[in-house]
C-alpha cells in the first residue's frame, strides 16, 4: 500500500493545489480516470467545505492523505478548525 500526503492552508485559492496533488497521487496509484475523478470530487467538496465554514474564524491548515492500491483507496482530510457546533 502506498501513501501520499501534503498539507495546505484552507483557502479557496489553494483548491487548485489540492486538485494537482490528488491527480498526481491517484495517477501514481495507477487508478482509472473514473476513480481519479471520484477522488477529486470528494476531496474538493471536503476542502471547500473546510475553507468556507471551518476557516471562517481564522487560519486553518488541512492535512491531506491518499493511500491505497489498485483495489482500495482511502482519502483523509484532517483540519485544525474549531469543531462544528450545530446549536
Amino acid at each position: 500500500m502506498r501513501r501520499f500526503a501534503t498539507e495546505l492552508p484552507a483557502e479557496l485559492a489553494r483548491a487548485a493545489d489540492l486538485a494537482a496533488f490528488l491527480e498526481e497521487a491517484s495517477a501514481a496509484l495507477g487508478l482509472s480516470r473514473a476513480r481519479r475523478d471520484a477522488i477529486q470530487l470528494c476531496g474538493e467538496e471536503i476542502f471547500v467545505n473546510i475553507a468556507l465554514h471551518g476557516a471562517a474564524s481564522g487560519p486553518v491548515r488541512v492535512a491531506i492523505a491518499l493511500q491505497g492500491d489498485g483495489a482500495t483507496q482511502t482519502l483523509v482530510l484532517d483540519d485544525d478548525a474549531p469543531a462544528f457546533d450545530p446549536t
